[in-house]
């Protein structure tokens, strides 16, 4: 498992490194911890969200408008997992190197694509559990 999260992050390493902006090895690095955390978290979603519904559909609702508790439950997942990926993927801002054989312009598109379709087919989970509850 870690090994696939490394090569996600040098992915999205690589990625960041060989745009025009943002590019350097420290700032696309940071950058590359914040979109591994949000590809990480977004799939949570409709774990959650099922999670939820399966203690009932009247506690889903109560989930949902309770923002205290979405915040809650949000920043409990976040926060650690943050830390996390800072502490196993932060030192790769001092060898940008090993983010070298993902830096190929196809390379770098299957990347793109990967890290635009996750949350996109993630948000759609989420609305079909939500949707299958009721």
């Amino acid at each position: 498992m870690k090994r696939l999260l490394t090569i996600v992050f040098l992915r999205i390493y690589a990625y960041n490194l060989g745009r025009n902006w943002r590019n350097s090895p420290d700032i696309a690095c940071s950058d590359a911890i914040l979109v591994m955390c949000m590809l990480c978290v977004v799939p949570m979603a409709p774990i959650v969200f099922f999670i939820a519904a399966l203690t009932g559909p009247s506690r889903l609702q109560q989930f949902m408008h309770s923002n205290l508790m979405l915040w809650g439950v949000a920043l409990a997942i976040v926060v650690p997992l943050f830390y996390w990926l800072t502490k196993a993927f932060g030192r790769f801002a001092e060898t940008p190197e090993r983010a070298r054989p993902y830096l190929a312009p196809r390379t770098r598109l299957v990347s793109f694509i990967a890290m635009t379709l996750t949350p996109i087919a993630c948000m759609a989970a989420s609305m079909l559990v939500a949707y299958n509850i009721r």
